[in-house]
């Protein structure tokens, strides 16, 4: 199956996925000042981990690191969690 669609935006990096690793790579490319298009397939961002049901996310990120910081401030400037 192919289909046309229009371009409409123009991105540095494009990165496929919304797990962990993902987001993660989205983020690395974002802070060194490419403009980043980050594609999911679900309706959420956490891979398997979320859209599987294989864990939650309570918001308790005590102990998480640097790294996990980072991903929930960046998805929270952009109004993508509470």
């Amino acid at each position: 199956m192919q289909k046309n669609v229009p371009v409409t935006e123009e991105v540095d990096v494009v990165v496929v996925g919304g797990g962990i690793a993902g987001i993660s790579a989205a983020l690395a490319a974002a802070f060194m000042g490419s403009k980043v298009l980050l594609v999911e397939h679900f309706a959420v961002f956490g891979g398997n981990a979320t859209s599987g049901g294989v864990a939650s996310f309570c918001g308790n990120t005590k102990g998480q690191g640097k790294a996990f910081d980072m991903i929930v401030a960046a998805l929270k400037e952009f109004n993508a969690i509470v």
